[in-house]
């Protein structure tokens, strides 16, 4: 195993600031308890019971959970229980912290961003009435906003780790680089 770089541990520093940013406003009298335990006991749960043990690799199994967070509650407490729920997974290869730290760092920012992008496209109000077909739009939109963020941190941790450039050809998203998640030095 070789060692994650100076320069991937400070990037993965700089967005568990950028997560506990924004799940800290959660922690506060407003915030729906019952519903973010189950909802980060949820995430867990599923994470470590989707593969036998030593098998998973990051799938992403919790996702719609962590979704449904997004949908459900406000961004703070979305962003709160992508945190629990990663902080209390599985982690099956080394360095366990490290990895740990920079599951919870990346999906915080990403459910704050997707359940913001929600609820300014007016999804809380959307799915209030018997209108479905215009929940479908914020609900869309939250999930691009998701997975857009997830792809820019990402990107940014193979940069660092794995000093891949940045970038359509031969960068992190390449066709030429098969399977960027089993990558060894950066924590997945």
């Amino acid at each position: 195993m070789r060692s994650v770089p100076a320069r991937a541990r400070l990037y993965i520093l700089c967005v568990a600031l950028a997560g506990a940013a924004c799940a800290t406003p959660a922690l506060n009298a407003r915030t729906p308890w019952p519903a973010v335990a189950l909802l980060a006991v949820l995430c867990a749960g599923c994470e470590q019971s989707a593969l036998p043990r030593g098998r998973t690799r990051g799938l992403g199994t919790f996702y719609p959970v962590l979704l449904a967070a997004v949908f459900l509650l406000p961004p703070a407490a979305a962003a709160l229980v992508a945190v629990l729920g990663a902080l209390l997974a599985r982690v099956d290869r080394r360095p366990h912290g490290i990895r740990r730290l920079w599951r919870a760092a990346r999906l915080a920012p990403a459910s704050w961003a997707a359940a913001w992008v929600h609820g300014a496209l007016g999804g809380p109000a959307a799915g209030a009435g018997p209108d479905f077909p215009h929940v479908l739009w914020p609900a869309g939109a939250a999930v691009l906003a998701f997975c857009a963020v997830l792809a820019v941190l990402d990107g940014g941790i193979l940069a660092t780790a794995e000093r891949v450039p940045p970038g359509p050809r031969g960068g992190a998203f390449s066709p030429a680089r098969s399977h960027p998640w089993r990558c060894t030095a950066w924590p997945d």
